[in-house]
Protein backbone atom coordinates (compact mmCIF):
# COMPACT_ATOMS: atom_id res chain seq x y z
CA UNK A 1 0.00 0.00 0.00
CA UNK A 2 1.78 2.73 -1.11
CA UNK A 3 0.04 5.51 0.84
CA UNK A 4 0.75 3.46 3.74
CA UNK A 5 4.62 3.47 3.11
CA UNK A 6 4.50 7.30 2.37
CA UNK A 7 2.52 7.74 5.52
CA UNK A 8 5.71 5.75 7.57
CA UNK A 9 7.89 7.49 5.88
CA UNK A 10 6.94 11.13 6.88
CA UNK A 11 6.62 9.60 10.00
CA UNK A 12 9.70 8.48 10.38
CA UNK A 13 11.27 12.06 8.91
CA UNK A 14 9.02 13.80 11.19
CA UNK A 15 11.01 12.39 14.49
CA UNK A 16 13.74 12.01 12.87
CA UNK A 17 13.64 8.13 12.93
CA UNK A 18 16.34 7.91 9.54
CA UNK A 19 19.24 7.38 11.74
CA UNK A 20 18.05 4.24 13.51
CA UNK A 21 15.49 2.48 11.02
CA UNK A 22 16.36 2.05 7.87
CA UNK A 23 14.46 1.40 4.91
CA UNK A 24 16.07 -1.03 2.19
CA UNK A 25 13.11 -1.65 -0.28
CA UNK A 26 12.49 -4.86 -1.79
CA UNK A 27 14.82 -7.39 -0.88
CA UNK A 28 16.82 -9.98 -4.01
CA UNK A 29 19.54 -11.94 -2.07
CA UNK A 30 18.31 -12.61 1.14
CA UNK A 31 21.42 -13.68 2.39
CA UNK A 32 22.63 -10.12 2.39
CA UNK A 33 19.69 -8.95 3.94
CA UNK A 34 20.25 -11.25 6.92
CA UNK A 35 23.96 -10.22 7.28
CA UNK A 36 22.60 -6.75 7.70
CA UNK A 37 20.51 -7.43 10.61
CA UNK A 38 20.90 -8.66 14.28
CA UNK A 39 17.20 -9.67 15.18
CA UNK A 40 14.46 -10.20 12.74
CA UNK A 41 10.98 -8.14 13.89
CA UNK A 42 7.88 -9.44 13.04
CA UNK A 43 4.93 -7.16 14.20
CA UNK A 44 2.60 -8.99 12.08
CA UNK A 45 -1.01 -8.58 13.63
CA UNK A 46 -2.51 -11.45 11.77
CA UNK A 47 -3.05 -14.74 12.45
CA UNK A 48 -0.20 -16.27 10.43
CA UNK A 49 -0.12 -20.00 9.49
CA UNK A 50 3.31 -20.19 9.09
CA UNK A 51 6.22 -18.16 9.39
CA UNK A 52 8.71 -18.52 6.56
CA UNK A 53 10.42 -15.33 7.41
CA UNK A 54 11.00 -16.51 10.73
CA UNK A 55 12.29 -19.93 9.79
CA UNK A 56 14.58 -17.95 7.02
CA UNK A 57 15.95 -15.75 9.88
CA UNK A 58 16.66 -18.62 11.67
CA UNK A 59 18.56 -20.62 9.00
CA UNK A 60 20.77 -17.29 9.26
CA UNK A 61 21.51 -17.54 12.83
CA UNK A 62 18.88 -14.76 13.54
CA UNK A 63 16.34 -14.32 16.38
CA UNK A 64 13.32 -13.41 16.11
CA UNK A 65 11.00 -11.11 17.48
CA UNK A 66 6.90 -12.11 17.43
CA UNK A 67 3.71 -11.72 18.78
CA UNK A 68 1.90 -14.80 20.44
CA UNK A 69 -0.24 -14.98 16.75
CA UNK A 70 -1.04 -18.11 14.64
CA UNK A 71 1.72 -20.31 14.00
CA UNK A 72 4.50 -18.07 14.88
CA UNK A 73 4.76 -19.05 18.34
CA UNK A 74 5.37 -22.66 17.77
CA UNK A 75 8.31 -21.75 16.00
CA UNK A 76 9.98 -19.61 18.56
CA UNK A 77 10.71 -20.79 22.26
CA UNK A 78 10.92 -17.78 24.57
CA UNK A 79 13.80 -16.04 25.53
CA UNK A 80 15.83 -19.10 24.11
CA UNK A 81 15.65 -18.74 20.09
CA UNK A 82 13.67 -15.47 19.81
CA UNK A 83 10.92 -13.71 21.98
CA UNK A 84 7.59 -13.82 22.18
CA UNK A 85 6.09 -10.70 22.80
CA UNK A 86 3.53 -10.55 26.28
CA UNK A 87 0.90 -8.60 24.14
CA UNK A 88 -0.09 -7.60 20.59
CA UNK A 89 1.19 -4.11 20.59
CA UNK A 90 3.74 -1.41 20.01
CA UNK A 91 5.30 -1.67 23.84
CA UNK A 92 5.32 -5.20 23.16
CA UNK A 93 7.56 -4.85 20.22
CA UNK A 94 9.54 -2.29 22.09
CA UNK A 95 10.07 -4.60 25.41
CA UNK A 96 11.65 -7.49 23.07
CA UNK A 97 13.72 -4.87 21.15
CA UNK A 98 14.82 -3.61 24.12
CA UNK A 99 15.48 -7.28 25.56
CA UNK A 100 18.47 -7.57 22.36
CA UNK A 101 19.80 -3.99 22.71
CA UNK A 102 20.82 -4.62 26.02
CA UNK A 103 21.75 -7.96 25.79
CA UNK A 104 23.58 -8.34 22.93
CA UNK A 105 25.35 -11.81 23.47
CA UNK A 106 21.54 -12.85 23.89
CA UNK A 107 20.97 -12.04 20.70
CA UNK A 108 24.05 -13.99 19.29
CA UNK A 109 23.29 -16.67 21.93
CA UNK A 110 19.54 -16.85 20.68
CA UNK A 111 20.93 -16.93 16.59
CA UNK A 112 22.49 -20.07 16.95
CA UNK A 113 19.68 -21.61 19.14
CA UNK A 114 17.87 -20.51 15.90
CA UNK A 115 19.59 -22.23 13.68
CA UNK A 116 19.89 -25.28 15.44
CA UNK A 117 16.10 -25.50 16.58
CA UNK A 118 15.51 -25.91 12.83
CA UNK A 119 16.61 -30.22 13.10
CA UNK A 120 14.48 -30.24 16.49
CA UNK A 121 11.35 -28.28 14.65
CA UNK A 122 11.61 -30.66 11.57
CA UNK A 123 12.74 -27.85 9.00
CA UNK A 124 15.60 -29.03 7.09
CA UNK A 125 15.55 -29.95 3.28
CA UNK A 126 16.22 -33.51 4.39
CA UNK A 127 13.43 -33.87 6.77
CA UNK A 128 11.14 -32.00 3.68
CA UNK A 129 12.47 -34.52 0.80
CA UNK A 130 11.71 -37.18 3.51
CA UNK A 131 8.10 -36.44 3.88
CA UNK A 132 7.44 -35.68 0.36
CA UNK A 133 9.31 -39.44 -0.89
CA UNK A 134 6.74 -40.86 1.47
CA UNK A 135 3.75 -38.98 0.13
CA UNK A 136 5.07 -39.78 -3.39
CA UNK A 137 5.57 -43.62 -2.86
Amino acid sequence: DQAYSNDILEYCKKFKLQPTIKFIGEVDIIEEFYQQIDVLCVPSIYEEPSGNVIVEAKYYCRPSVIFRLGGMPELIRHEEDGYVCNNISASGIIDGLLFYLENSRKAREHGFAAKNSLKKLGLTYRHFEYQWMNILG
